[in-house]
């Protein structure tokens, strides 16, 4: 029986993985653009926050950067753990209450673990002019918003009298943080290229193998890209 070849099927085949690889690139530029326009973006209206006075209300918006001084807080509401694939650690949020001056009103703040023991006692804040917070309001994760609501409620019982909630959002008072991450993500690639290209021009990687410096620099690259690969990640999921 003959056999029949199609010489086009190779030609064929490098052409889809060349398609493959040049829609991956765009994804992955897009990605990077998204990641440095968010953090910016964060980081800019941080220059014209939303100053409040909470006698009686704390009023929270969506993509507003909001700034206040608070006398009353509670202790850690709630902790909201990331895993991957269900088992190694990349982030963990920690919630907390603060209140207007009148009681009357609560909002949602997420923060770092100590921030209440730096900052509170008994839930009043330690300094008597208050506690500043500010921050980037962002939408809540359901699974959060679900316990939050149930511990809204109890602080309901516990003061005796119908306090006003939106659990719905929270104050990022990491906001500031986790921008400079998202822009450092961004940008990163880009001068990690520019580096690559520069030494290459220089000889150092076109021969990586022969050369003392080109191993030693692959062999801080992957190291880099691990560490590159956990921040990233945990910034993900952190915003």
């Amino acid at each position: 029986m003959d056999v029949i070849s199609n010489g086009n099927a190779g030609g064929e085949g490098k052409k889809s993985s060349t398609v493959g690889a040049v829609i991956g690139l765009l994804f992955l530029v897009a990605g990077l653009v998204f990641l440095g326009y968010s953090g910016l973006t964060t980081l800019i209206r941080k220059s014209s926050p939303n100053e409040q006075t909470i006698n009686t209300e704390i009023s929270l918006e969506k993509g507003k950067w909001v700034r206040f001084r608070a006398h009353y807080a509670s202790q850690e509401c709630c902790t909201y753990s990331h895993n991957l694939s269900y088992v190694i650690p990349t982030g963990k949020e920690h919630y907390f209450y603060v209140f207007s001056n009148d009681l009357s009103c609560m909002a949602v703040v997420r923060a770092s673990k100590d921030w209440y023991d730096e900052n509170f006692a008994d839930n009043e804040a330690i300094d008597p002019q208050g506690v500043t917070v500010e921050g980037y309001v962002r939408n809540t994760d359901v699974k959060v918003t679900r316990e939050l609501q149930t511990q809204a409620s109890q602080w309901r019982t516990a003061l005796k009298q119908n306090i006003s909630f939106d659990t719905d959002h929270y104050i990022d008072l990491l906001a500031t943080r986790y921008g400079i991450f998202e822009v450092i993500l961004a940008f990163l690639p880009v001068l990690a290229g520019i580096i690559c290209a520069i030494l290459w021009r220089l000889d150092v990687l076109s021969k990586p193998a022969q050369s003392t410096a080109g191993k030693v620099f692959f062999a801080i690259l992957f190291i880099l890209i691990f560490v590159y690969g956990g921040l990233l990640i945990h910034t993900i999921v952190m915003i």
